[in-house]
C-alpha cells in the first residue's frame, strides 16, 4: 500500500512544476476573458435597449 502511494506521488511531480505555469495561463485568461466578457455583454445590452427604444418611438 505504501509502495502505491510513493508511486504515485512520484507521478505527480511533473505536474507540480506544470501546475505553476497552468496558473500564469488561468490568470492570463481571467484578465483577458472577463474583460471581453464585459464589453461583449455591455454591448448587447446597449443594442437591446436602443432597439426597444426605437420600436416604442416607430409606434407612435
Amino acid at each position: 500500500m505504501a509502495d502505491v502511494a510513493c508511486i504515485n506521488f512520484a507521478v505527480m511531480l511533473p505536474a507540480i512544476d506544470n501546475s505553476l505555469e497552468m496558473t500564469k495561463a488561468m490568470d492570463w485568461f481571467l484578465i483577458v476573458f472577463l474583460p471581453f466578457k464585459i464589453l461583449v455583454l455591455g454591448t448587447g445590452m446597449f443594442f437591446a435597449i436602443k432597439w426597444h427604444h426605437d420600436q416604442e418611438k416607430n409606434k407612435k
